[in-house]
């Protein structure tokens, strides 16, 4: 998840680069190019944080079957 908030802003930055001069001749809107703010930072915190948790989630299942499956007999 930190990954994928990381490379989807690199990914705003870089289409905002190359299209600011079409966007601002096109709809006559200036898009300045400004590191994250503060609160970006905290809601790519907030959504990295929760992803991470949401993903215990699953690994915590398979772990959890994995020793029920290694207890089990097999004949």
């Amino acid at each position: 998840s930190i990954i994928g908030a990381l490379g989807g802003l690199l990914l705003l930055y870089i289409g905002l680069f190359f299209s600011q001069g079409w966007i601002e001749s096109q709809f006559g809107l200036y898009i300045p190019i400004q590191p994250p703010s503060f609160y970006d930072g905290i809601i790519l915190g907030m959504v990295s944080i929760t992803g991470l948790l949401m993903g215990c989630i699953p690994a915590w299942m398979a772990y959890k079957n994995s020793l029920v499956d290694g207890l089990t007999i097999r004949l």
